[in-house]
């Protein structure tokens, strides 16, 4: 082989070797690039999945809130029916009452 052929081959072995290289090191920055976007994401989602539940949690308090709220109107409005009709009865008790003590005296 001449030298000028032998330059040339060494040449071409240096030239495929820095493109190995740089396409080594793309390849690199792709993963980190995608690394970093997939940890991002990940960030997002768990964020939005957090908020969600947030939301959820709140939604059940007010729901058990209003459940709340109904049952207390419930039972007073019951317990108003329950005295409305004991006080036809109240007068006759208390005297029921009344004679039963006066008669033990």
């Amino acid at each position: 082989m001449t030298r000028e052929t032998v330059a040339k081959v060494l040449e071409i072995e240096r030239q495929a070797i820095q493109i190995r290289e740089e396409a080594r090191q793309r390849a690199e920055r792709i993963v980190q690039k995608a690394r970093k976007e997939a940890a991002e994401r990940r960030q997002e989602i768990l964020t939005e999945a957090l908020r969600e539940a947030d939301r959820i949690v709140a939604e059940g308090r007010e729901e058990a809130q209003a459940q709340q709220e109904r049952l207390l109107l419930e039972a007073e409005e019951e317990a108003r029916q329950l005295e409305l009709s004991a006080e036809p009865n109240f007068d006759h008790a208390v005297s029921f009452v009344i004679r039963n003590v006066a008669e033990r005296e």
